[in-house]
């Protein structure tokens, strides 16, 4: 993991931008993967307390995010609502992860149990990519817009 210490204080470098998404990547992956175990859950009985652990991860995930691009918050309305966009397929994709399985069940009995941790790991990834890429660019703005970015 990448601390705050580790910038260099006059200036950014590409480096240190490149290390430091690359880092917030694999978090975004041990989330996906954590919030995939999760969502195993064996009792269907407790598949709403299964989708609000899931959801408070994933909230859990953003808000880590934006912390470690230090809440970078320049973006243009334009920005804002592709992200939103993107949220909007986010959800998409993880409801034709779990439809996919639903129907690989008709074949094979046993996968349509895989098909929530399959859903919600597609939807944690695709968020956790998509709010990385957002505070990055927001992040970079801010930076460049004061010069402080070096090759």
């Amino acid at each position: 993991m990448v601390n705050d210490s580790t910038a260099p204080t006059a200036s950014i470098t590409s480096s240190w931008i490149s290390q430091r998404y690359r880092t917030i990547q694999s978090m975004v992956v041990d989330y996906a993967l954590g919030v995939a175990i999760i969502a195993l859950n064996p009792f269907r009985s407790l598949l709403v307390l299964t989708l609000c652990v899931a959801g408070a991860l994933i909230l859990k995930m953003m808000w880590d995010i934006r912390h470690k691009w230090h809440f970078a918050g320049r973006h243009s309305v334009l920005a804002i609502a592709s992200y939103l966009f993107n949220l909007l397929g986010a959800l998409t994709m993880g409801f034709m992860a779990l439809l996919t399985l639903i129907f690989i069940g008709v074949v094979f009995p046993v996968m349509p149990r895989f098909g929530l941790a399959a859903a919600l790991m597609t939807l944690t990834w695709i968020v956790g990519a998509v709010t990385n890429q957002f505070f990055l660019n927001g992040y970079l703005k801010g930076k460049s817009a004061i010069g402080e970015i070096n090759g």
